[in-house]
């Protein structure tokens, strides 16, 4: 599949081999084992074949500073991908000033704001472009805020 990129995780309770794709801006990463998708009993939940006929549960945890979800088998956590520049982490938290500057409206501005950087951050555009992207989408989630605020207040 194009635009496919595979991270293969080591977890020794498993039995077989555990596979992340990530399948692009905006979509869910899909968890394999052997090459076939694992069985989805919730959302962000897997039950994987573990070793000695023990069936697991697995779950893919989102986490801030990683560019894919982390996965978690028993307690213990198995990262997936590289961290993520503490500069993008930074772009990414940035819009959330406008909770503090514009309330509810501030905050539903620049949560949207953050998801889209999130999403960004862990594209595969290249960093100048990412940086550009991100500032874009704050100053937008800033721009709605004072458009939706000016006509509040006419």
């Amino acid at each position: 599949m194009p635009g496919v990129k595979s991270h293969t995780v080591v977890i020794p309770e498993v039995q077989g081999t555990v596979t992340l794709e990530e399948q692009g801006m905006f979509r869910p990463v899909r968890l394999l084992v052997d090459g076939k998708p694992a069985h989805a009993v919730d959302r962000g939940q897997y039950m994987l074949p573990g070793k000695h006929g023990v069936t697991l549960t697995v779950k893919l945890a989102p986490s801030f500073s990683q560019v894919l979800p982390v996965v978690v088998v028993n307690g213990t956590r198995y990262p997936v991908g590289p961290d993520l520049n503490p500069g993008y982490v930074v772009l990414i938290f940035a819009p959330m000033v406008l909770v503090f500057l514009g309330g509810l409206i501030g905050g539903l501005c620049g949560g949207l704001a953050a998801g889209l950087n999130s999403e960004i951050a862990r594209s595969q555009l290249a960093a100048p472009l990412k940086v550009l992207v991100m500032l874009a989408a704050g100053a937008a989630a800033v721009g709605a805020w004072l458009a939706v605020v000016g006509l509040l207040l006419g």
